[in-house]
């Protein structure tokens, strides 16, 4: 199951339709999409205190619950970040990937 939300669209959307012509400029070609740009110049932030802590449940593979902005509730062990996304591994094995804006917030002990 993966979770949506604009710039993965966006990517999707650039991926169906890689190019697109602005027929008021002819023979120039410019992405359908600009975030995917956005997306890939940002750095992982290491010094803020929610990723070291999201650091710390993948090193101690602690369950967490994952609410969501949908209002689902997801439970697992986060397997890795970026700074766009969690992968959560359900009890069955399932990998979701979960964009951080889809997140209401993180439960844990």
């Amino acid at each position: 199951m993966l979770y949506l939300h604009c710039p993965l669209a966006c990517i999707f959307q650039q991926i169906k339709n890689p190019l697109s012509l602005n027929p008021t400029e002819q023979g120039t070609v410019r992405p359908a999409c600009v975030h995917w740009l956005s997306i890939m110049s940002q750095e992982f932030a290491t010094g803020f205190p929610s990723v070291r802590q999201i650091q710390n449940l993948i090193r101690d593979q602690q369950v967490v619950e994952v609410k969501l902005l949908t209002g689902d509730v997801l439970a697992g062990q986060i397997v890795w970040q970026d700074p766009q996304c969690i992968c959560l591994e359900t009890e069955d094995q399932r990998k979701h990937q979960i964009w951080k804006q889809a997140i209401a917030f993180l439960q844990y002990a």
